[in-house]
């Protein structure tokens, strides 16, 4: 019904002619197998186990409660964010640079947000919602990591999406599968 009212037009869910199409008609589907991969924490287990550990940024702390974050004993910088959610990240440069009452109710809010009534998204009612912590990959000359983000259907790749200078002049990109520029 969404899709109708934005788009004006109904959703062939068997051959959508979309990526947006292709998105919201997975949304209806019976689509449990996915959970593996939209749980962060699940998803990088069998990431590992498919391609091996080193490609695959390790978690520095997980847990249900925000009041148990170690936050004297995190190895700065970090980042916090949940399993279950997107876009509501919480970058901490060092111990102190942020108040930790205002990182616990962030993330106490965030733990409630239910992705599978707010997005429709059914495959997120499977994950137990948690948070986890990452270090903050950033090159050699101390600059964040690009963050490339390879986006298929099928097992196909449609598009290569890539994410510059996500914490300070950030921009975006995106690529074909022959790494032409599309936008």
């Amino acid at each position: 019904i969404m899709y109708d009212v934005v788009f004006k037009r109904q959703i062939d869910c068997k051959h959508p002619d979309t990526l947006t199409a292709w998105i919201n008609a997975q949304k209806i589907k019976n689509n449990d197998e996915r959970a593996p991969f939209v749980d962060k924490i699940v998803a990088k287990d069998t990431i590992s186990k498919m391609i091996g550990s080193k490609y695959v940024t390790p978690v520095l702390w997980s847990g249900k409660n925000p009041e148990d974050i170690p936050f004297s004993e995190l190895p700065y910088p970090v980042i916090v964010k949940t399993n279950h959610g997107s876009g509501r990240n919480i970058v901490l440069d060092s111990l102190g640079s942020t108040n930790e009452t205002d990182v616990i109710e962030g993330l106490r809010t965030t733990l409630n947000r239910r992705h599978e009534i707010y997005l429709r998204e059914r495959f997120y009612d499977c994950i137990d919602p948690k948070i986890l912590i990452e270090s903050i990959l950033k090159d050699s000359r101390g600059k964040i990591l690009d963050d490339y983000k390879v986006h298929m259907i099928n097992g196909e790749v449609q598009f290569i999406q890539i994410i510059h200078d996500r914490l300070g002049n950030y921009g975006q990109c995106f690529y074909s599968p022959d790494w032409g520029r599309i936008y």
